[in-house]
Formats: structure tokens, sequence, C-alpha cells
């Protein structure tokens, strides 16, 4: 819509006589026209002049209003143009159907009285109106799950390396150690929140992508399952597990599938009273494998089953939580070539949730991508902390002390570039946003130095786009880390302490 003019209205028909009528009824009733005699010609004006409407005739001399209609919607340029198709009195129903689908916004039988042309176009511009309002918000919306997502990450981080650094005191303290391990369990609870957030607004956005790899359904449920050990054993809850003895073998994002199991787990336990059982089962039938996730909670009523997937549904009522997580679990499935159903057979009876995927074709190789962690602390090295927020700088110098790491820190990015250029660190973990000189530039000039070439540069953001990733790299960093990041991953980094060949994620 023209923001600084009435808005302009292309009418295109070859009548010299109904073209002049329709320009004539429009201009009076406030609205600036163009004129477009043949569908060539309309095409042309509608990428030049971008009109707010078309007024689009069927009968053309070189090519027909359907085309035209159809050129419009496929060209990116107009294709939110609003279109009005006119057909003649003697034009059957099919036309109008063949129309519509085709493209258009809504139909007019000629002649048409002036007083309804005025009307059908004020009401499609209202509607357009509305519709770009609607992006417009629906684009604010995911600026701020982006920036909501960050702020929240922040702080996030400083309480895990803390709750990091006081577990092995806990060991000792056996209430020290339940009030450790409540606050784990929420804090993680929070984490999973904050990336289904983010992960919500990739996949409305079509930012979201997959890394297939060759891998198996045992490997992926395990993942799943040691996840949520935790909140099982909390509750007291029992699960068992019915898996084929053979591998069943995937060509999949180890990663997403991980996740979407681990939400239907996660609701399973959220949704079962403690002592409860849960069982997970897969079978496999022709090149589809269906995995179920059970469990004998509250239940599901009828009414609320076609609605249990939708996005900010939330149709349990006991627990909390965004709707976010059944939406989700959806469209990673989707994104994989299979689907979800859910089955209840009512409050009080507990739900079944089915996940069906292709399986890999059998020559497809399948890999181990998980190996067993090392033990034991890393050996010492020079290690340089960079943030601005000195909660969370103080939290991670405590946790990779009490890895008998040489640490220092600093709280901006002139200072990390001070500092090691002195210090000549073997690791550095380096946040983005900061006052004085921002993270990436800090890894520029830190890059710049002849000593850098043996350091591991990882930075530590809140955000974790392609883009992000791809400036992380571009400005000499190895690896890009969302915040927070757990404790084994950080003393694992540690315990490699050399450059990957390529930066890692």
């Amino acid at each position: 819509m023209h923001a600084d003019a009435e808005p302009l209205i292309l009418v295109v028909d070859d009548n010299d006589a109904a073209r002049y009528l329709k320009d004539r009824t429009l201009r009076k009733a406030g609205f600036r026209t163009a004129l477009a005699a043949a569908g060539e010609e309309a095409l042309r004006l509608a990428r030049e002049e971008r009109p707010d409407l078309v007024l689009l005739d069927i009968k053309l001399p070189d090519i027909d209003g359907f085309e035209v209609c159809r050129r419009l919607r496929t060209d990116e340029a107009t294709a939110s143009i609003a279109i009005v198709q006119i057909s003649a009195t003697f034009e059957g129903p099919e036309h109008r159907v063949r129309g519509l689908e085709g493209g258009a916004d809504t139909f007019l039988v000629a002649p048409v009285e002036g007083t309804v042309l005025v009307a059908t176009v004020r009401a499609m511009l209202r509607l357009r109106r509305a519709e770009a309002q609607l992006r417009e918000f629906d684009r604010r919306k995911d600026e701020f799950l982006a920036t909501l997502a960050h702020e929240l990450r922040n702080p996030l981080a400083p309480v895990i390396y803390c709750l990091d650094s006081m577990q092995p005191r806990a060991a000792a303290d056996p209430e020290l150690a339940g009030c450790v391990s409540i606050m784990r369990r929420q804090i993680d609870h929070l984490v999973r929140l904050v990336d289904d957030l983010v992960d919500m607004s990739r996949i409305t956005q079509n930012k979201l992508t997959l890394q297939l790899a060759p891998v198996t359904l045992q490997q992926i449920l395990d993942s799943a399952i040691e996840a949520q050990r935790p909140q099982l054993e909390a509750k007291e809850q029992k699960l068992t597990r019915r898996l084929p003895e053979q591998p069943v073998e995937l060509h999949a994002d180890a990663v997403r599938l991980a996740q979407v199991f681990g939400n239907l787990l996660s609701n399973s336990i959220k949704y079962t009273p403690e002592g409860g059982r849960i069982e997970v089962s897969s079978e496999v039938s022709g090149d589809i494998v269906s995995v179920s996730v059970r469990d004998d909670g509250i239940g599901i009523s009828q009414q609320d089953l076609d609605r249990v997937f939708e996005l900010f549904v939330q149709v349990r009522q006991r627990g909390s939580g965004l709707g976010i997580g059944l939406a989700l679990v959806t469209r990673i499935v989707e994104m994989h070539g299979g689907r979800v159903s859910a089955s209840s057979d009512g409050p009080g009876r507990g739900s079944t949730f089915t996940v069906h995927l292709p399986v890999a074709p059998k020559h497809a190789a399948v890999e181990t991508l998980v190996e067993g962690a090392q033990q034991g602390t890393p050996e010492r090295k020079k290690v340089l902390v960079v943030d601005d927020n000195e909660d969370a700088v103080e939290a991670l110098v405590l946790l990779l002390r009490a890895q008998n790491q040489d640490v220092r820190a600093a709280h901006g990015g002139l200072d990390a570039v001070e500092i090691a250029a002195e210090f000549q660190p073997d690791l550095i973990f380096m946040d983005v946003s900061m006052p004085d000189l921002d993270g990436l530039e800090a890894v520029t000039r830190i890059r710049q130095q002849p000593w850098s070439g043996k350091a591991v540069i990882c930075v530590l953001s809140g955000h974790g786009q392609p883009a992000d990733r791809q400036r992380s790299t571009a400005a000499g960093a190895d690896l890009h880390w969302v915040k927070p990041v757990g404790r084994e991953a950080l003393i694992e980094l540690i315990r490699r302490g050399t450059r990957p060949e390529t930066g890692g994620r």
C-alpha cells in the first residue's frame, strides 16, 4: 500500500469504452489509476508501477486474464498485489473457479455497477492492508523472540557455571546435593524453553535447516532418554523400551530427532504422576519405522486431540509450558518426510504419541557418531574469558579454575586484545555484544597477532542463526557456541586443546 498517496489501481481491459468507464469511476472515488489494454502491457506496468490492486478483465488480445493472474502471483515483485477479475455474463461458474484457484482475490461479473466496483476495490484494499499489518506484526514477533532468547541466555550461563562449580562440594553434603539437583533440572527446563522459542521462530521464517547424516534410531532414542533421565528419576517413574534387535538405519539430523523424542518424553514425564509408567516402542513396516511414546498419565480429551499439535496451544490442564513443543515436533518430523499422530482414551487414561519416519535405504552406511567422553581433569592450559557481564565472567572463571586451568578475565573487547597479546592464551571464550569493542572485532584483532595461530577461539553468543555463525568464522573464530554452554562441553574443548581443521559449531 502506498503510504504517501491514494491507492493506485491498474485497470486492464481491451475494450476502450469499458476501460474509460472504470477509470473515470475509480478516479471520481479518489483512486489513482494506470491503464492497460493487453496482458503483456499489464504485466510490465505491474512490475514498474507496483499498483495496490489490479482490476483484470479475462478476455485480452494477447494472453488471457487467467495467465496474467498466474504470472502476477508467481513473480515475487507482484505476488502481493490484490487482484479482482472481471468476467462477462456469458462466462460460466467454471471460469470464476479457475480464476480464484489461479490466484484472484475475488470475481465480478460485467457490467459492474459503479458503486459495487468502488466498494469491492475498497474491501480488497482493506484486506490487503490488514494482511500487510499481520506480516509486519509477524516480522516484529520473530525479532522479539530472537532478542528475548538472547537476553534470557545471558543470565542463564553464569547460573549454570556456578551450579557446575558447586557439584564437587555437593557430593559430600546430601542437602546441598538435593538443592543443586533441583536447580539444575529447572535451569535445564528453562534452557529447553528458550531453545524451543528460537527453533519455532526459525521454522516460521523457513530458516531452520537439517544436518542429514547416517544414524541409527537406537542412537537417537538413547540420547533422548538419557537427557530425560534426571526428570524420570525425580518423579520415580518407570521407563521401558521395546525396540527392534537389529539397528534401524535413518538418514536424518540426529540432534533434531533427539530433540523430537526428548520433547515427547518430557511431555509424558510432566503429565504422568509420580511412580507412573512410560513406554518407548518401535516397529518397522516396509520402509517406515513407527516410534511410540506411551504413558499412563492424565490423558487428552477427544475434542482436544485435533488441536494438540497447534502452536501456542495447551490442551492438558496440569503442568505448564509455552505450547510450542508439540508444534515444533510436528514441523521437524515433517521436514524429515515423516508425520506425527496422537491418541488417548480420554482424561485419566494416558496418551500415546507416534512418530512415523522413513527408513534409510539398506545400502546406506551407518557410522557410530557417539564416542565415550574421556574422564579425568584436563591438562592445564592458559584460558582467557571475555564478557562484559561480570557475573558470567566470574562464574566461568570459577568453573575453569576448579579444573586446574590458568585463567584470566577481560570485561571488554579492547581489554581482551591487550590481555591476549601479553598472556598468549591457548583458548579464548569470547562474548560478542560488548560496549567498547564487539567480540568479533576483538577476534579479528587477536588473529592479526603472530602468536594467535595456536589459540582456539570460541565465540559464546546468545544468537545462533547461520548468519551469526558465518560472521564468527569470517572474524577468525574456530567455534560459535550458543549460550548457555554446559560444563561437559567446556571441559571437552579444554581437553582437546587444538584448533579444529574446520570451524565446529
